[in-house]
């Protein structure tokens, strides 16, 4: 998505299913940041959702930290509450991540607040692999 979020690039890249039945998974649980310390770093890859607990495959890649979709424990508001569940981090590859964030993007696709900022021509993924960590 490309906001005016300040000096570039910043922001994030959301990816995943585009509302293809096809391609929806069932929802999965919710795990917060504050209980697992992954943080919306650079590089970090996130689940999207409506409401905690309902992630079905769509995600997103960050470009830059994103504090904010941090889970904020403290926060009277039940979202900010939850966060986001960041689930790892890009460790190799975040100049393809910055090049894709850098793709021309389609101002007739999308709806709502994604008008606008869906690539032109879409990025398929090939590979993902999971390390071990550090």
């Amino acid at each position: 998505m490309r906001l005016d979020w300040g000096e570039q690039p910043n922001g994030l890249i959301q990816a995943g299913t585009q509302m293809d039945p096809a391609r929806i998974l069932p929802p999965i649980a919710h795990e917060a940041t504050s209980a697992t310390g992954v943080k919306h770093v650079t590089g970090a890859i996130s689940m999207a959702r409506y409401e905690p607990g309902s992630a079905t495959g769509d995600f997103s890649i960050t470009v830059s930290p994103q504090a904010g979709l941090d889970a904020d424990p403290r926060a009277e508001d039940p979202e900010l509450r939850a966060g986001y569940a960041a689930f790892g981090h890009v460790v190799k590859g975040m100049d393809v991540v910055r090049a894709i964030f850098d793709a021309p993007i389609d101002p007739a696709k999308g709806e709502g607040i994604m008008q606008g900022q869906m690539l032109a021509e879409p990025v398929k993924v090939v590979s993902v692999r999971r390390v071990p960590a550090n």
